[in-house]
């Protein structure tokens, strides 16, 4: 009910740059193809850059100039696009949030190819997160907020669950339910009763 899907890749940017072939394509070519390597996703398209374009003003502000204008239009107005000319641009910011090279583009079998690079570390750090094919356990999903509470509690260990509801801007039922979490993985321990006890960290 509550497990988050921890994906590889930035989604929004791979959504960008399939939205960008399906938009850009050239439908008279061949069908668009996307291949997947242990280290990059190889996407191509029918179609080459419009004429005067370079690689290097694609990462920049430019005109759009979408070679399938109703497709493109119907994308708009179902809001898959948010403005034009800054796809690339968004797609790079998201890789780079990631700490992941910026997929490359360039013109190839008259078509236009993208090179997404993959993060190689991914399947390893899930594992070592407790992880099962991408997919986190729904308590580890909670470690950040798990984590927050044992720092309010460092620094005041008679805390309420209403105090730590209002610092941690989170609703009471969610720190019960995270304060049981700790105290049944042995992380804290209540010392004395709910009204004059104190919180012990372990």
């Amino acid at each position: 009910m509550q497990r988050i899907e921890d994906l590889e890749l930035p989604e929004g940017a791979l959504r960008e740059l399939i939205h960008n072939a399906i938009v850009h394509r050239n439908y008279a070519g061949f069908d668009t193809q996307m291949k997947v390597y242990d280290d990059h996703i190889w996407l191509w398209n029918a179609g080459e850059l419009p004429q005067g374009y370079t690689l290097n003003e694609l990462t920049k502000r430019h005109l759009s100039f979408p070679r399938n204008k109703r497709i493109a239009e119907v994308f708009y107005k179902a809001g898959f696009i948010e403005s034009w000319g800054r796809g690339i641009q968004q797609v790079n910011e998201a890789f780079r949030a990631i700490h992941l090279s910026e997929p490359t583009i360039e013109n190839q079998y008259g078509g236009t190819s993208t090179i997404i690079p993959r993060n190689t570390n991914f399947a390893q750090d899930n594992k070592a997160n407790g992880s099962i094919n991408g997919r986190k356990d729904s308590r580890k999903e909670l470690a950040k907020n798990q984590q927050f509470v044992i720092e309010l509690l460092r620094e005041n260990n008679t805390l309420t669950a209403t105090d730590l509801a209002g610092k941690a801007n989170l609703g009471e039922r969610t720190i019960y339910r995270i304060l049981a979490e700790l105290q049944k993985d042995g992380y804290v321990e209540r010392v004395g009763t709910r009204k004059s006890g104190y919180w012990k960290i372990l």
